[in-house]
């Protein structure tokens, strides 16, 4: 299987890697990919779970959409576009909550 890289995520042939720090690195099997979470609507978990680490970027979590997009082909998931736009509005807000935190944490 190919191996697709952009920035530091790959789509390997188990799942998705976080390629940031080899000693703490994240991997999404590809079985939990499409795994969702119920709020108001609902989410794909992982949309929601990589916003929230501390430690990606802006840049970092755009590449990772990118790469979430592209894992549900390579994989042959079923994937649904307004469960993926819900979560990206979710995803929006965690972003938003962390850099009101990092301006904070500035001053």
């Amino acid at each position: 299987m190919n191996i697709m890289t952009i920035g530091k995520w790959s789509v390997q042939q188990g799942g998705i890697v976080n390629n940031v720090n080899t000693l703490n690195r994240l991997f999404i099997p590809k079985s939990s990919i499409s795994q969702l979470q119920h709020h108001e609507e609902p989410v794909y978990t992982w949309l929601l779970e990589v916003a929230k680490i501390k430690q990606m970027s802006e840049p970092t979590i755009e590449t990772f959409n990118k790469v979430f997009l592209y894992s549900f082909g390579k994989y042959d998931l079923q994937f649904d576009e307004q469960i993926y736009n819900s979560s990206l509005k979710k995803q929006q807000e965690i972003r938003s909550l962390k850099r009101i935190a990092r301006l904070k944490e500035q001053r």
